[in-house]
């Protein structure tokens, strides 16, 4: 969980619990990410 629920943001975009965490993996219909997309946040975060 991010920083035990201790985050400065309050946003609806921030995944403050594991309930939170789940709910984003596992909703059907959701945009996923083309390998490219995810090989370009790699080499950001990287």
């Amino acid at each position: 969980m991010l920083l035990q629920g201790n985050s400065t943001v309050e946003s609806e975009y921030v995944l403050a619990s594991i309930k939170d965490i789940d709910k984003a993996i596992h909703t059907p219909n959701r945009n996923r990410l083309t390998k490219a997309e995810i090989e370009e946040i790699t080499k950001l975060l990287s």
